[in-house]
């Protein structure tokens, strides 16, 4: 009988250079804008427990962590499924590449750190870390990115 082992991940430690899959059998995307508000108000809320008038951006290396929940995650022949915590993940990569984009538009350097949270890019063909090919004609299309992985 194999165990369960917890591993505390941050979400660049979660999302940078893996890609997770999602069975047949797990249940599409559900989560509706008042599940996202909910998300977007718990992070803000965190985040302004450790804010202070004036932080620079590398202050937040020492802000409060915030925890996401339980994503359970198996491994079976060389690939990450998630089993857990579909909806949360789908709804942060989706949060990410909102923020990617902007930042893209706005020539922000934060673009830079964001993508490969989102996806890689292998020798020209970009790799999703989200890989749910069944939910996309063309990834660059439900990406909202062009050739070469702008936004």
């Amino acid at each position: 009988m194999s165990s369960i082992t917890p591993h505390y991940r941050t979400i660049t430690e979660l999302l940078q250079s893996r890609s997770f899959s999602i069975d047949e059998y797990q249940r599409e995307y559900k989560w509706e804008r008042s599940n996202i508000e909910e998300l977007l108000s718990d992070l803000l809320g965190k985040f302004y427990t450790s804010y202070l008038d004036g932080d620079t951006p590398d202050k937040t290396a020492g802000y409060a962590d915030y925890f996401l929940g339980s994503i359970i995650v198996t491994k079976r022949d060389n690939h990450l499924y998630l089993v857990d915590g579909q909806q949360r993940v789908t709804s942060l990569t989706l949060l990410l590449i909102y923020l990617y984009r902007v930042s893209k538009e706005r020539e922000l350097r934060v673009a830079s750190t964001l993508e490969p949270l989102i996806f890689s890019d292998n020798l020209g063909k970009v790799n999703f870390h989200l890989a749910v090919p069944e939910r996309s004609k063309s990834p660059r299309e439900w990406w909202g990115l062009r050739a070469g992985g702008a936004a």
